[in-house]
């Protein structure tokens, strides 16, 4: 992380993380399973993206480097896509022929999916499976 931005060696200020830990938990889905360490998660997506590594590339001492990716493609593909496509959770269900809460469920971590449930979702949101796919193995 650079010099003055509130992070350092890949973790966040107090003084950074003050301001930053209220804008995450107010769009935190709430689900059984309880962070791991949101901070430092954070911090690593930050510490990716300056850097222009692959996930594999995150060094030890910053944690899991499955953990930033499974949260980041979580939130940033799937959600991001049905927000964008102005579907709800309940919308997106409906779609599916499921209750609102397997689409909460996978969104929160809480529940994996699966390729086939994958494509199924990927249908319904409208997306195209194979450059999802396909952006997601630039990474690997």
């Amino acid at each position: 992380m650079r010099e003055g931005d509130g992070t350092s060696s890949g973790t966040f200020t107090d003084k950074a993380w003050a301001i930053w830990e209220p804008l995450i938990e107010a769009v935190r889905p709430r689900g059984k399973t309880p962070s791991h360490d949101p901070r430092r998660t954070i911090a690593v997506i930050f510490w990716r993206h300056e850097n222009g590594a692959k996930w594999r590339s995150i060094p030890a001492e910053l944690g899991p480097w499955w953990r930033a990716a499974q949260f980041f493609i979580r939130r940033s593909l799937l959600i991001a896509a049905r927000r964008g496509k102005g579907l709800t959770q309940a919308t997106l269900a409906e779609r599916l022929g499921k209750p609102q809460s397997y689409v909460a469920k996978y969104e929160t971590g809480e529940r994996r999916i699966d390729v086939i449930e994958f494509l199924d979702i990927t249908t319904a949101i409208g997306l195209d499976a194979a450059d999802i796919l396909a952006s997601l193995l630039e990474d690997h």
